[in-house]
């Protein structure tokens, strides 16, 4: 029995794209619609026809997604400046 190599076989390494452009519009998208979101929430949550918590657990929630696309974001822009790095 040989023991295993790490050659890599094929041409994935030089043809590879990876899809960080459609990555970072869908985050900017989350962006945005966590942020309206979460204004949106939060503002029918304080009338006075607002439920007493449903409206702020959506606005809680469009808070972690948009700070999951602002991690996200900052994560695409580190790797912006390092194209040729794994």
């Amino acid at each position: 029995m040989s023991a295993p190599t790490n050659r890599r076989s094929g041409t994935e390494p030089t043809t590879a794209r990876s899809a960080y452009g459609l990555r970072r519009v869908l985050a900017l998208v989350a962006l945005v619609g966590g942020v309206i979101g979460a204004v949106a929430f939060a503002l029918a949550a304080r009338s006075p026809g607002g439920t007493a918590g449903g409206e702020w657990v959506a606005s809680a929630i469009c808070v972690v997604v948009a700070l999951t696309a602002v991690v996200d974001l900052a994560f695409l822009h580190t790797r912006q400046d390092r194209p040729n790095r794994p």
